[in-house]
C-alpha cells in the first residue's frame, strides 16, 4: 500500500464512504459471478484458482469496510475482522492473507 495519509496511515480520499460503498458493491457482484463460474467448473485446478480469487475479493471487501470505519471502535472491529479472516485463510498461499500478525502490524490504528 503506497497511499500513506493522515487517516490511520491510509489515504482519506480512498476511505470516503461512497468510495468504500462502490468497492463493496463491485466486490459483491464479482463474488456472485465467481459463484456461477465455480458451479460450472469441473476442472479441480480451475476450481482451486477460483477459490483463491474468492478469498482475495472477500478480503478486500473487509479491507474497504475497515477503511470506512467512522470511529476507533469500528476501526478496531474492522481490523479484528481482517485479522480473523487472514487467520482462517493462512494456508491459502495468498499475499493478502500472509498472517493475522502482519495484518495487525500493517494496518495498525
Amino acid at each position: 500500500i503506497e497511499d500513506r495519509g493522515e487517516f490511520g496511515s491510509l489515504d482519506p480520499l480512498r476511505s470516503r464512504p461512497e468510495t468504500v460503498a462502490r468497492a463493496r458493491a463491485t466486490g459483491e457482484r464479482v463474488l456472485a459471478q465467481l459463484s456461477e463460474v465455480e458451479a460450472a467448473a469441473t476442472d479441480q485446478s480451475i476450481r482451486h484458482r477460483l477459490q483463491q480469487l474468492r478469498t482475495y475479493v472477500e478480503y478486500f471487501i473487509l479491507f474497504h469496510d475497515f477503511r470506512a470505519a467512522k470511529d476507533d471502535a469500528a476501526r478496531q472491529a474492522g481490523l479484528q475482522a481482517l485479522s480473523d479472516y487472514a487467520a482462517q485463510h493462512a494456508d491459502d498461499s495468498l499475499g493478502v492473507c500472509t498472517s493475522p500478525e502482519f495484518v495487525r502490524w500493517r494496518l495498525r490504528v
